[in-house]
């Protein structure tokens, strides 16, 4: 069993505690969540018009970039929004500020056809998903949520979730910038809303905690039982769902709300309904998937007949639209070697086949009709999210808005796609980033960073290793990308999922020998000196954690999140952990199965190989990592740990971000100048 399962649930954007966003002024907190005296003019901070991008280090760079729509989530999510008229986008701008400790938020409305801006609304606080995972329920996950602005009918207003103070309202703001108003509901929070088709209303689900025993436990002590998460609390999480009801707020009128239902089940909530599988009309073809979500596409003519895409042509589908003035389906898909390309496909009844409109390794993000053309978020290797527009005739790209004009990180390093397979037969992928500059037969150490390798590569999972940063320090920098779970592939294959999948570490193997033959690949080049070092966050955690658990390929390494403790996680992650687990078959307890759990845990090894760490942790989650500690300690070997104030699973304070990226390239440059502490030499009775 692999800790990151439990783990990935906080995936995304971690919780932004000790931050606030008002109106047009932002007030900073400490790290401590201390009310601070510094401020920070948010609208002139948002604007494109005004940069302090002179004498900035790469870091800082990074560290301070703008960005359109939410982080972390899936390709087919909505990033922005276009108007009735199609001549308007509507998207929210976030800017963290690493001085300040402050993030600013707006609403920007931007001219299609123009590129012009106007910032018509400041503020909110962002808004974190709560997930249920078996018995536990309203866990805060970190991960941020879908908040695309959504236009009115008529165009003249336009709405999205509030977040104020912990609690998740409403905002109306309106694109010719006269005011907002907020709409928060005393029941609990606004989850998903729609406008009423005269614009004049908007419907509103509001969700509220039951936990009816919460206050009697409080006097009498809560029994510890499946509602427990440790890791993140010493309380027990509500025993069951939120309740869910239905609102209706009349806009212009100073009414209060009316409830319209209540009693209903949080899978009416827009988040719980699925994008896929298809089904999409013209008025002469129906676009299907007929067998579900991963089956393939069938394109059903009026006549009667059917055509089938091949998965090799129509690849993983993200989403898809109906489009009448064409009359043909256009398919926004990833495909290719290990689907790592992007791809937007038109398919009419008059082809046998979808023609492709765009392809390439850059990243497309929320795309959507506009005026005739197709408006995506885009993200390039080296080059932030920006929004283009793409021809339908022959995909040509354009420029309509990017946040940071400034340009990318072109000038700093170079980037090359590489692939290859994995001892499994997966095809896998990473990326290979040198210092602008490199001259041929130039010998650099090595740094892998993971676990997703697509789009503009920042700061790997997590966003804690400056990719560009590292490599212009003078490192090779492997941006390796995780291959599938193993079980999914042989599922896929049509092969047999073996008896000893999880015992023998089947799926970590196969990561493994993905990581191991990229960075064969990568010395092949004649790029690297034979030393490397390994960093990770989660799933790249426990990649890191098995590879230096079971080989002598890096001499450091870097954890955001550490370590395989077998012990701690039996324990400290409370009943349900426990219980997936056992449906796992996962060799427990420890103590009874230490053979297994040696190959994955660096602190069970006697001696353990001596390889300098920096652990540099969450106050969530240093606990996983003490047992690491003090073996190390115990064994002088070279080590330091720090730990990050009120963060989550993903560490997101502005301050907190710069000051990991700083110490991670400290530690590289140290690492590769010999100037880390030295291992001891080894003595009898260790």
């Amino acid at each position: 069993m692999r800790l990151e399962k439990c783990i990935a649930l906080w995936a995304g954007w971690a919780a932004f505690c000790g931050l606030s966003l008002l109106t047009s002024v932002a007030l900073a907190r400490t790290p401590d969540g201390k009310d601070g005296q510094v401020r920070l003019d948010c609208r002139t901070y948002l604007s494109q018009d005004v940069d302090r991008e002179a004498g900035k280090s790469p870091t800082e760079r990074l560290a301070s970039l703008r960005q359109i729509g939410t982080e972390g989530l899936s390709p087919a999510a909505p990033q922005f929004s276009v108007s009735p008229s199609g001549k308007l986008i509507a998207t929210l701008i976030r800017r963290p500020d690493p001085h300040s400790n402050l993030y600013c938020q707006g609403l920007l409305v931007i001219d299609v056809k123009s590129g012009s801006t106007r910032l018509v609304d400041i503020g909110g606080d962002p808004i974190t998903m709560r997930l249920d995972r078996g018995t536990l329920h309203d866990l805060p996950s970190g991960s941020g949520i879908e908040n695309p602005p959504v236009w009115s009918p008529d165009g003249k207003a336009i709405a999205y979730l509030w977040g104020a103070r912990g609690h998740t309202g409403l905002r109306v703001a309106h694109p010719d910038g006269s005011p907002a108003r907020t709409i928060i509901s005393n029941a609990g929070d606004i989850e998903d809303f729609v406008w009423s088709g005269d614009s004049k209303a908007v419907r509103y689900h509001v969700s509220s905690v039951v936990d009816g025993r919460r206050d009697e436990e409080l006097r009498s002590g809560f029994r510890y039982d499946g509602r427990f998460w440790p890791l993140s609390s010493s309380a027990p999480y509500p025993s069951t769902e939120r309740a869910i009801a239905l609102w209706e707020q009349r806009i212009s009128s100073s009414s209060t709300a009316r409830l319209l239902q209540s009693g209903l089940s949080t899978t009416v909530l827009a988040r719980n309904r699925p994008r896929l599988p298809l089904e999409l009309r013209l008025p002469s073809a129906r676009l299907t998937q007929p067998g579900g979500a991963k089956s393939l596409l069938s394109l059903e003519k009026g006549d009667g007949s059917s055509k089938v895409c091949p998965m090799t042509v129509c690849g993983q589908v993200l989403k898809a639209w109906a489009d009448q003035s064409s009359g043909e389906f256009f398919i926004v898909t990833m495909l290719g070697f290990a689907r790592s390309e992007y791809a937007i496909l038109a398919w009419g009844p008059g082809n046998e086949q979808p023609r492709t409109v765009y392809r390439s390794i850059d990243q497309l993000l929320g795309c959507a009709p506009v005026e005739g053309k197709i408006a995506c978020a885009l993200e390039a290797s080296l080059r932030p999210r920006h929004l283009v527009s793409i021809q339908i005739e022959d995909g040509k790209v354009s420029d309509i808005y990017d946040p940071n004009p400034q340009g990318g990180f072109a000038d700093l390093v170079s980037v090359q796609r590489l692939n290859w397979k994995n001892a499994e037969g997966q095809e896998c992928f990473g990326d290979l980033v040198l210092p602008r500059g490199h001259s041929e037969g130039e010998k650099l150490p090595l740094v892998v960073v993971q676990y997703v390798t697509r789009g503009f590569l920042k700061g790997a999972t997590g966003d804690e290793y400056p990719i560009a940063a590292i490599a212009a320090a003078g490192f090779a920098v492997l941006s390796f990308n995780r291959p599938r779970d193993l079980a999914e592939y042989y599922r896929e294959e049509g092969r047999e999922i073996p008896k000893d999948y999880v015992t023998g570490w089947r799926d970590r193997e196969s990561v493994q020998s993905a990581l191991f033959k990229g960075i064969d690949l990568v010395a092949s080049m004649g790029v690297t000196d034979g030393r490397a070092a390994i960093t990770g966050l989660s799933d790249g955690a426990s990649t890191a954690t098995y590879a230096l658990a079971t080989s002598d390929r890096f001499s450091t390494a870097i954890l955001s999140t550490c370590c395989e403790d077998p012990f701690y996680t039996q324990a400290g992650l409370g009943p349900q952990y426990r219980d997936e687990r056992n449906q796992e078959q996962t060799p427990l307890p420890a103590i009874a199965n230490l053979d297994y759990w040696r190959r994955a845990t660096l602190a069970l090894a006697t001696p353990p190989r001596c390889i300098p760490l920096l652990i540099q942790a969450s106050d969530a989650e240093f606990r996983l990592a003490l047992s690491t500690y003090e073996t190390w300690r115990y064994y002088r070997y070279p080590i330091e740990f720090y730990v990050f104030a009120n963060e989550e699973h993903l560490k997101t304070q502005p301050a907190h971000r710069l000051a990991i990226y700083d110490r991670n390239i400290e530690w590289l440059r140290r690492w590769k100048d010999g100037k880390l502490p030295s291992c001891p030499a080894p003595q009898g009775g260790h």
